[in-house]
């Protein structure tokens, strides 16, 4: 298993939501990210946020699935 990993998302909370530190790294919250917890416990990783440019989960051209598809 790699030891970091890249993640978006978007805000659809209770589920998921990001936030932007002031040090301009990014934190999630809600269950998504609870579980992303758990896992990053028992496999040792660690994750870097990277939120779409566009709050939205979008098709190849916008938002989060643009960004998996790039």
């Amino acid at each position: 298993f790699p030891s970091h990993i890249t993640v978006t998302t978007y805000s659809d909370m209770p589920y998921s939501r990001y936030r932007k530190l002031d040090n301009g790294t990014f934190v999630g919250e809600g269950f998504a990210f609870e579980l992303l917890a758990l896992l990053m416990k028992k496999f040792k990783f660690t994750y870097t946020i990277i939120p779409p440019a566009k709050d939205i989960i979008g098709d190849e051209s916008s938002g989060m699935i643009q960004q998996l598809y790039n």
